[in-house]
């Protein structure tokens, strides 16, 4: 029998209406928002469904586990992110579109193949247009300039389609210099997207959005298929997003979220302002306040950067960046909690140190895990390095599944054997990597190398050896067929496990479409395109797809931005400098580029200005400090995310590189506070105080 807390029963009372549910870390929001939905999918007509949006595709796998396990047999409740139920719609009304029935969707590397031509012309033409910007023109600043403005550009392309900005709009009411030329990068982007018959991931809520506005009749349809509409994690939703939500819902609408954990604005144009504006107009408010997550040490850390956020930040337009419900705890489940901070003379002393930490605290506590955070995806590659000589056992969270990568590595060196059939260290690594999985005895291997491949291949004797030969004598056989066919072959008949085929198979599904948009690809861009990292156009069309389990790895590598959703027994939190979350308005930050005239020293600054200007009209605003007070507010609700993924132990560390005193300081402070102060002493209900900090 599963018990709810007072506040978790309040919100499954909910009968219709619009509600507002503000939440904090650990407080249950995902779990009390399945039985909310599979309440009401009780009470619905056969006719209804039950939809839940979201806005990553692992949450939307973690609502369907959750939902099976209460009830096996349910069929009218649909979890979707937003870009899904979004792409469906395109499909069901592919006629109501303005584009082709056979269009592709433009995976992010597509995307950047497409940018690299197109910007390259582009630069060129309007080379001295540019250099008007400069104070004072170099040629050595021009190759980071030349890199920053593509990215500012594709930043505006993208944040013009998420505020349903059309070009000709943009076009009719540019005045600045910088936007006309960014306008016109867009346009050209646009037709090229246009000729090739693609939409890119912005165009999936672009074009939903606009028909909808324009077609009360669709919107209509749509709001009597979902007789609820269930929103999580609300505080991500952007400007196009919740106008989609708002067309489609039938005035029956929750948003759930937690506007403190609002981090992804960089990347989605998201905003905590959106959340904060529905609460404040929702009927109905149900805050979920307590959390079961973290020890009482750690929640009142995490209360009291807030607190100290609105009272005392530097910046004082930052000071709005973390806000109330504060945390509640009615059981402290870890009295022996531990918040330790450190400070190293350099990231790499500060990177050893914490391996060593690491290493020591799983030796001591073998049953606990660890989630090591830091700022940049670079930083996990050194971290991995570091553990792996240690013989540490890890997980790497990221933009791809390390799972997936170790199939596409095992895939690729076949694909590298047919390729290049006749190179035989080629020929020796498939052999001794994943065919006979020991190394060759010096006889065999001498035999290889003196022989001619012919000889090798036409062998007729039985040995186990000659064996896997003669399996790859096959290979080379079936490759004359289709490169989706011989994948599959390859995934079939060489030691393939049953979730390792899945994947094969899906990327030989979705071949037709990688061809479409590279017709000239051979067997070695395949194998480049596999062994990528990041930005991997393979890895793009398995989003969602079946992986190994990693939930047995003791200790996980993540950067902060994704450790959202996640909770660790101890977490070790890296890097607290000014370099990675900027504190002062007259400091430098990443993007600004001091060698361009001062109106535009943040290219990204002035596109972000002109783009509200034409939203919201004519205005005046120091548009380069709110620009640098937007990212202060953003990195101060990141460190909020790490402290709240510990649940017993947390570590805070900083180093003296790139001015890293600021945050020590601070945290040595607030951590001594939560020594000497006990969490109920703090009034949750009341405004800040200043003796509470």
């Amino acid at each position: 029998m599963i018990k709810f807390r007072p506040e978790q029963e309040e919100i499954l009372n909910y009968k219709e209406g619009i509600m507002a549910v503000p939440s904090v870390p650990g407080s249950g929001k995902t779990f009390i928002l399945t039985h909310l939905a599979l309440k009401l999918s009780k009470e619905i007509d056969k006719n209804s469904k039950i939809l839940i949006l979201t806005y990553m595709n692992s949450a939307v796998e973690n609502f369907y586990e959750r939902l099976k396990t209460l009830d096996k047999n349910i069929s009218n409740i649909e979890v979707k992110t937003i870009h899904k139920f979004c792409l469906d719609l395109i499909k069901e009304n592919i006629d109501l579109f303005n584009i082709s029935e056979d269009f592709a969707l433009l995976d992010s590397e597509s995307s950047r193949k497409l940018v690299e031509d197109l910007y390259k012309t582009w630069f060129n033409e309007n080379k001295e247009k540019l250099r008007g910007f400069y104070k004072e023109y170099s040629l050595e600043n021009e190759g980071d300039f030349y890199q920053s403005l593509k990215f500012c550009l594709l930043n505006f392309i993208s944040r013009s389609k998420k505020f349903a900005v059309e070009v000709d709009k943009m076009r009719e009411n540019a005045k600045e210099e910088l936007i006309l030329l960014a306008v016109d990068f867009y346009e050209r982007y646009q037709e090229l997207l246009n000729q090739d018959r693609t939409i890119d991931y912005d165009d999936i809520l672009f074009k939903s959005y606009n028909l909808l506005n324009a077609n009360k009749e669709l919107c209509k349809k749509y709001s009597l298929i979902y007789s609820s509409l269930l929103e999580d994690e609300s505080q991500d939703s952007n400007y196009l997003q919740s106008k989609i939500v708002q067309l489609i819902n039938n005035q029956n609408l929750i948003k759930v979220g937690d506007s403190n954990q609002n981090i992804t604005g960089s990347f989605t144009n998201s905003s905590p302002k959106i959340f904060k504006k529905f609460i404040k107009e929702a009927k109905i408010i149900k805050e979920l306040r307590h959390s079961n997550r973290s020890s009482e040490k750690i929640i009142f850390l995490g209360n009291l950067f807030i607190k100290y956020t609105k009272l005392y930040h530097p910046t004082k337009e930052a000071r709005n960046a973390l806000s109330s419900p504060f945390i509640k705890s009615d059981l402290d489940k870890y009295p022996n909690s531990k918040i330790i901070n450190y400070l190293k003379k350099d990231i790499n002393e500060e990177f050893n140190f914490c391996v060593q930490k690491i290493k020591s605290f799983s030796q001591k506590f073998p049953e606990k895990n660890i989630g090591i955070l830091a700022p940049r995806n670079k930083h996990l590659n050194i971290l991995a390095n570091l553990l792996k000589k240690e013989n540490l056992d890890f997980e790497i969270l990221s933009d791809f599944s390390q799972n997936n990568l170790e199939t596409y590595q095992k895939l690729s060196d076949f694909l590298e054997f047919i390729d290049n059939p006749n190179n035989k260290k080629i020929f020796i690594k498939i052999l001794e990597k994943h065919l006979l999985k020991s190394e060759l005895s010096s006889e065999n291997k001498e035999y290889i190398i003196k022989s001619d491949m012919k000889n090798i291949f036409s062998s007729s004797q039985s040995n186990d050896l000659n064996k896997h030969i003669y399996k790859l004598k096959l290979l080379l056989d079936f490759s004359i067929n289709t490169k989706e066919k011989t994948l599959i072959y390859v995934s079939q008949n060489f030691y393939f496990d049953n979730i390792e085929q899945e994947i094969i198979e899906n990327i030989s599904l979705n071949l037709k479409t990688i061809f479409k948009l590279n017709p000239k690809w051979s067997y070695k861009n395949l194998v480049y395109e596999l062994r990528k990292v990041e930005n991997n156009k393979i890895n793009y069309f398995n989003w969602g797809l079946s992986k190994k389990s990693h939930k047995n790895k003791k200790i996980t590598l993540c950067t902060y931005h994704k450790s959202k959703g996640r909770e660790w027994d101890f977490v070790y939190m890296l890097c607290l400098n000014e370099e990675f979350f900027p504190v002062f308005l007259h400091k430098e930050q990443q993007g600004e580029k001091n060698y361009l005239k001062d109106e535009c020293r943040i290219p990204e600054a002035l596109c972000y200005y002109e783009l509200e200007k034409l939203l919201k009209g004519d205005f005046h605003k120091d548009y380069i400090n709110s620009y640098k007070a937007d990212k202060i507010s953003e990195s101060l609700r990141v460190i909020y995310v790490g402290i709240t993924r510990a649940k017993e132990f947390l570590v805070i560390s900083s180093n003296l590189e790139n001015e890293g005193v600021f945050y020590y300081k601070l945290f040595k402070k607030l951590i001594s506070k939560t020594e000497k102060l006990n969490i109920q002493t703090l009034d949750y209900a009341s405004k800040p105080r200043k003796r509470d900090v």
